[in-house]
């Protein structure tokens, strides 16, 4: 049976404050959109990392993403609920996207790293 495999974009908004940003370089001065893009890409690829860990290693779906995909497509999810985390296993086939959105609020300082 051909059915196209499931696809699923996760959207994950972080707020957090820093309070506190050494640096060594003296030259370099902080960024907030730099560090706010740096922060999201590297949740996105540890979150991403810990998805494919489950998908392909344990291959039991952890998020109860198949209760998502059944309440959004429900005739689909029909067809593959048997086969979602058993048999052929849609599940560890599925495309799951993961988009961080970081919000830094300032309620530190940035200070240069001491030298020991």
């Amino acid at each position: 049976e051909n059915t196209t495999k499931p696809k699923f974009d996760i959207h994950l908004f972080l707020e957090g404050a820093l309070a506190e940003l050494h640096f060594s370089d003296h030259k370099k001065f902080m960024n907030e959109k730099r560090l706010t893009k740096d922060i999201s890409k590297e949740v996105e690829q540890r979150i991403q990392k810990s998805i494919k860990l489950v998908q392909k290693k344990y291959k039991v779906d952890v998020l109860a993403l198949g209760e998502v995909y059944k309440r959004h497509n429900y005739k689909k999810w029909k067809k593959i609920r048997k086969n979602w985390d058993q048999g052929e296993n849609y599940f560890s086939d599925a495309q799951i996207n993961v988009h961080v959105h970081s919000i830094i609020e300032h309620s530190g300082s940035a200070l240069p790293k001491k030298v020991k």
